[in-house]
């Protein structure tokens, strides 16, 4: 599969690509919110993982819920993926607003690699 990670932990992003990569997966990866949109431009992707606090722009700081921004992005332009939220801090309001804006999954980052290995999005 091709997947999207935006996320501004270079941490996350690194070790996310290697796992996705090691069970054979096509990963590309974003900082920010604006960069991960641009991709969607270039390439057709099966799943999106995007992070709920993040810079919109490279040089921005972080903004608190600027990951249901992408999935409103994502859901306006149609983009036929599965979209996933992740969040370091969340909570039943958050996910409940990223479900209903099109996310199929809201996660905690803690949990990340036991929700892929039971989506068998690991092998």
């Amino acid at each position: 599969m091709n997947i999207l990670v935006i996320d501004d932990s270079p941490e996350i992003r690194e070790s996310l690509k290697r796992l996705l990569e090691d069970s054979g997966h096509k990963i590309m990866t974003a900082a920010y919110c604006s960069e991960g949109l641009r991709l969607l431009h270039k390439k057709a992707f099966d799943f999106i993982f995007t992070d709920l606090c993040m810079p919109r722009l490279s040089d921005s700081l972080p903004e608190p819920k600027a990951g249901l921004d992408v999935i409103r992005e994502i859901r306006r332009k149609k983009v036929r993926a599965h979209v996933w939220l992740m969040s370091a801090a969340l909570d039943n309001k958050v996910a409940k607003e990223a479900l209903h804006l099109g996310a199929e999954e809201a996660v905690d980052k803690m949990k990340i690699v036991d929700v892929l290995a039971k989506h068998k999005i690991l092998t």
